[in-house]
């Protein structure tokens, strides 16, 4: 799998510190957002297994082993289902396998992701191993969230964040992926992440977007406007569609205060609005998506109906 760009830095450390066996036996691979960690697991376990020293060959047995997926000494652990945990008995399977011989007469790695998600248990019985890691055994927690591992985890791991790309190397890679001329605000809606604008673009979300849009107008500037219609595009994709919402009321409290905003037209028709209102719906807003991302089977349609309908109240035109 290729490096992307904004990662070859990180990359070629990452490397050396394998190379000289300056590397921890732990480590916490830190990505906010999508931005390549797939090719930096790839790298790290290929390097650490591959018999010959730094980057991994790609011809050897054991990278051939690696490629297929067949390696006896790769072991991916995470949740048995979205957004599942990681329990104390699939930990405990890994540790029980880094105990044992290496089959291939090397190193053993463990990839735990995302490493957040593993329960107390299971994070309490891994830590017992990252205080006496075994020579030839190496793991690699990755994850969104740091602070969200035990804090005598993190102390006991190295950790590496990986960079955000720059607008200008984000644009440049969207191009050779074949999308050229692309609008700033893709960016900002794909918070960052290359590939996910990437995903934005092969979707033709625009047209999706413009819709929501509108319906925003409408809903905030109009009081004889129907709130149904937004409920029911909000109701579609609702982490999505809601965070894109929140992108827009953010991007209006930017404009407020005379800054460039990213969606200039519905940003100017918004930013006279009361700033307090503004801002304080964006954060409710925010609250509810994590809301319903942490408890799914809550009624969506109602708590976004009841959302709209109080910020109309305060933010109507």
């Amino acid at each position: 799998m290729a490096l992307q760009p904004w990662l070859q830095e990180t990359a070629q450390h990452w490397l050396s510190a394998i190379e000289e066996e300056t590397i921890g036996h732990s480590l916490i691979l830190h990505s906010e957002v999508e931005l390549g960690a797939e090719a930096m697991i790839e790298l790290w376990a290929g390097s650490l297994l591959c018999p010959h020293p730094g980057h991994a060959c790609g011809f050897c047995h054991s990278c051939q082993l690696l490629d297929s997926g067949n390696h006896p000494d790769y072991h991916h652990i995470q949740p048995d289902k979205p957004g599942g945990n990681i329990t104390v008995d699939q930990i405990r399977q890994g540790l029980k396998q880094a105990q044992e011989s290496s089959q291939l007469g090397g190193n053993r790695v463990f990839v735990i992701t995302p490493a957040e998600q593993m329960n107390t248990a299971a994070a309490n019985a891994l830590l017992k191993t990252l205080e006496e890691p075994s020579q030839s055994s190496f793991f690699l927690l990755v994850c969104q969230s740091p602070k969200r591992l035990l804090a005598t985890i993190r102390s006991r791991c190295q950790l590496w964040s990986l960079p955000c790309p720059s607008p200008s190397q984000a644009l440049e890679w969207l191009a050779e992926q074949g999308h050229k001329d692309v609008p700033a605000y893709v960016m900002t809606l794909a918070q960052g992440s290359p590939m996910a604008a990437k995903q934005w673009l092969d979707d033709k979300q625009f047209a999706e977007f413009e819709i929501g849009q509108s319906l925003l107008v409408n809903t905030m500037t109009r009081s004889d406007s129907d709130p149904i219609d937004a409920v029911s595009w909000l109701e579609k994709n609702p982490q999505r569609h809601g965070q894109w919402w929140w992108f827009l009321l953010s991007d209006a409290q930017k404009v407020r205060f005379g800054q460039v905003g990213d969606f200039d037209e519905i940003s100017r028709r918004l930013a006279h609005c009361d700033y307090d209102v503004l801002y304080r719906q964006s954060q409710a807003l925010a609250r509810l998506l994590s809301q319903l991302q942490a408890q799914p089977g809550l009624n969506t349609s109602l708590l976004f109906y009841n959302w709209l309908i109080e910020t109309r109240e305060h933010l109507c035109l």
